[in-house]
């Protein structure tokens, strides 16, 4: 279990570390990736700067700790570039 938690924290510090981040160019049209399902909600805000992509941020979130708000009352919907939609 020690080699896992590691493993977890390792991760954790690579993906919220240069040059994994990049900082948004206002030149540069912005990305939004999104999934959703019962369980989860996950995003990944990117743009392509000088031909590539970079992540300019991470977001998740576990659908029980908006447990508070009823499914079918306040949501925002998007499509995705992939043409999945999510609700969040």
């Amino acid at each position: 279990m020690e080699s896992c938690n590691k493993a977890f924290c390792t991760l954790k510090e690579n993906l919220a570390s240069t040059p994994v981040l990049a900082y948004p160019t206002l030149n540069d049209m912005f990305i939004l990736d999104m999934n959703a399902s019962s369980v989860a909600i996950v995003a990944v805000h990117s743009q392509v700067q000088n031909g590539t992509e970079k992540v300019i941020a991470y977001f998740s979130r576990d659908r029980i700790e908006a447990k508070h708000m009823p499914e079918n009352d306040s949501f925002c919907g998007a499509v995705t570039r992939n043409g999945s939609r999510a609700v969040i």
